[in-house]
């Protein structure tokens, strides 16, 4: 009996190396067997133990029923257990010593030798509390509190971990941390039906609930109650899995996967989000996403020079990683690997920044910067598609580009009547905009908003045309500008 639990001997050896004596049969009290069994296993908290036999092992405290080994003695006086620690520690076969886990069960509270902060584990992470009130408020007034050596309370975690059920004082709401994310219940039997029936709820400060992230992290596998599928969250986006086989060679089989309500899992994104790394299975090509779109590394120098050295690879079914579009989406902030060039991306032509004035005047000073290789950079055509709606930085005036060309709008009205109303503003530098061609392209077809005829553009001089291919509508007062042929 070790701190009134039951620890089993594996041999005669082990009796006697406890220090019972070759003589121990003689000691052994007999106790009816159900006696025997309802004897708990799982050792008190701050009991010192030590495994017996040579070479032995390290001293050890018991704290939230796991193991914390001691690095030296001063640690266990540091510990609060004197200068005569060594009578208190109690011998138990190596085996015994092994088998006995070193996670600290949640709810335990710990501090550390000479500092006065006291702290809870909540999902194997240490939930320190600001004040007493806070200790109070979440129910461990009257808890025992562990003294630990500090370099072990500082190597615990401070994420806590999926699948915990957390509360905040005097809130009903619980939730469930998944990927890093408080994910709130709306009901008890949305919690049933994700499975956390029994699972313990742990109290922790509003400040703690109200500052985790809302949204799941990448790498996080999910599946909604009712239903087989599994998918895996990337870059924000759920990316479900065809297979058992395709999750497999994604590298997630033994991975947790976490029951989440289905109007979640329902309203995440399926599109990857900017900045995230892939690769297919089997394939050794990583690339980046950008503007919605895979741009692959040809080196693992443009990897590292574009700044994505440490950052997480998502492996994704191949079907997911051939779909993505090769073309960057418009709006993005772009930087040439390597180089202090910026720009971006509108109407799939790269825009570039002549300094930071024009970056901030054109409203991208406080977006995302996606570092691209020198070579895609280059590559990126300079001339604005057609259909894209525009506006001069700093200024009011608004446009579209056609064929190449600059139709700017006198007024919201032949803005809207022209069908841009709707479209994103994609605002580019004055000297950008200034140098903008006015004559529409050869081969494009133009109409105006009151009119079915199609016109098609000949050397800045326009022609009836046939229907086919796509026809941009202007403003009636340009269209009558542009001679006849």
């Amino acid at each position: 009996m070790v701190g009134g639990s039951r620890v089993n001997f594996g041999s005669p050896q082990e009796v006697i190396d406890a220090g019972f004596g070759t003589d121990w049969p003689s000691k052994v009290r007999s106790i009816p067997g159900r006696a025997f069994n309802e004897i708990a296993t799982r050792l008190a908290d701050g009991v010192l133990i030590q495994g017996t036999g040579s070479p032995s092992t390290p001293v050890a405290q018991i704290v939230g029923g796991a193991r914390v080994n001691f690095a030296s003695p001063q640690e266990v006086i540091d510990a609060g257990f004197g200068t005569d620690w060594a009578s208190k520690v109690r011998s138990i076969p190596p085996h015994a010593f092994n088998e006995i886990g070193t996670r600290i069960s949640d709810g335990t509270l710990l501090k550390k030798p000479g500092h006065d902060g006291i702290g809870v584990l909540v999902g194997g992470a240490w939930v320190p509390f600001w004040s007493v009130a806070e200790l109070e408020e979440a129910g461990h007034k009257d808890r025992p509190i562990q003294l630990i050596p500090g370099r072990v309370l500082d190597a615990l975690p401070t994420k806590i971990g999926d699948g915990t059920l957390l509360k905040k004082p005097d809130h009903d709401g619980i939730g469930v941390v998944v990927g890093g994310a408080w994910v709130p219940f709306w009901s008890v039997e949305e919690l049933t039906e994700a499975g956390y029936k029994d699972a313990p709820v742990h109290m922790v400060p509003g400040r703690v609930l109200d500052g985790l992230p809302t949204t799941i992290g990448d790498g996080v596998l999910l599946k909604k109650p009712g239903h087989d599928g599994i998918g895996v969250v990337v870059g924000g986006a759920w990316v479900p899995f065809w297979s058992v086989a395709e999750l497999n060679e994604a590298g997630y089989k033994d991975h947790r996967v976490n029951m989440v309500p289905g109007r979640v899992l329902d309203g995440l994104p399926t599109t990857i989000g900017d900045g995230v790394l892939l690769k297919k299975p089997g394939h050794d090509g990583i690339g980046v996403v950008v503007g919605g779109a895979w741009v692959p590394f040809w080196s693992v120098p443009e990897l590292v020079e574009a700044g994505y050295k440490d950052h997480r690879v998502n492996m994704v079914p191949g079907r997911v990683l051939d779909a993505l579009p090769t073309t960057i989406g418009d709006g993005v902030r772009i930087g040439k690997a390597g180089q202090p060039d910026q720009g971006a991306v509108v109407g799939g032509a790269k825009i570039p920044f002549a300094n930071p004035q024009e970056l901030n005047d054109a409203g991208y000073g406080d977006k995302p910067l996606r570092m691209i290789p020198a070579r895609v950079w280059d590559a990126l055509p300079t001339t604005i598609g057609s259909g894209v709606r525009i506006g001069k930085a700093g200024q009011p005036d608004q446009g579209a580009v056609v064929g190449g060309a600059k139709i700017p709008f006198a007024n919201p009205q032949e803005l809207n009547d022209a069908g841009y109303g709707d479209k994103p503003l994609r605002m580019i530098p004055v000297r950008v905009w200034d140098a903008l061609p006015t004559t529409i392209g050869d081969g494009t077809k133009i109409k105006t908003p009151d009119s079915a005829a199609i016109w098609v553009v000949t050397g800045g001089r326009k022609s009836p045309a046939a229907a086919g291919g796509p026809v941009w509508t202007i403003p009636t007062r340009i269209l009558n500008a542009i001679p006849t042929t």
